[in-house]
């Protein structure tokens, strides 16, 4: 049996939270800084999924503003999944914070923005609800050049 569960579709955020490791939701229950400690997985899932439910504005609100339209190009697009590339390096020069460690350190600690993600992924059922207040990510643009193309581009 693998050790993490392959994904391609998160229909709601219970079924997110059942793909993570107990130690991956030990860590994104602390996010929430609550004095309980909740060692179970079935407690640790109903835990952190009861707390985004009654606080998603709240826990947008913390975001930085590249977590903000990291959320917002996934929440405004077609699909659910969070393209690094395309969503924000491509249009905001860089990657928003995720947390510290790299995706297979001990040590890693996600960041608020990852109550959003699931492997990458946003559930389907955030999107209804993130709909009231998450406004439209800017619009892509161009940089004009103007009549002459430069000899390098930076």
């Amino acid at each position: 049996m693998p050790r993490k569960q392959a994904v391609d579709i998160v229909p709601d955020l219970l079924q997110a939270l059942e793909c993570l490791t107990v130690e991956d939701l030990k860590k994104q229950y602390e996010l929430f800084q609550s004095g309980h400690k909740l060692n179970r997985k079935a407690e640790l899932v109903n835990g952190i999924a009861s707390q985004i439910q009654d606080n998603l504005e709240k826990i947008w609100q913390q975001l930085d503003q590249l977590q903000k339209a990291a959320v917002a190009e996934v929440m405004h697009s077609d699909d659910n999944n969070y393209y690094e590339d395309k969503s924000s390096v491509a249009k905001y020069g860089q990657q928003p914070n995720w947390g510290t460690g790299d995706r297979y350190s001990r040590q890693r600690q996600p960041s608020l923005l990852c109550l959003f993600f699931y492997l990458k992924l946003m559930p389907a059922d955030f999107k209804q609800a993130l709909l009231t207040f998450v406004p439209k990510p800017q619009a892509t643009r161009l940089n004009d050049v103007g009549d002459r193309l430069p000899d390098t581009f930076n």
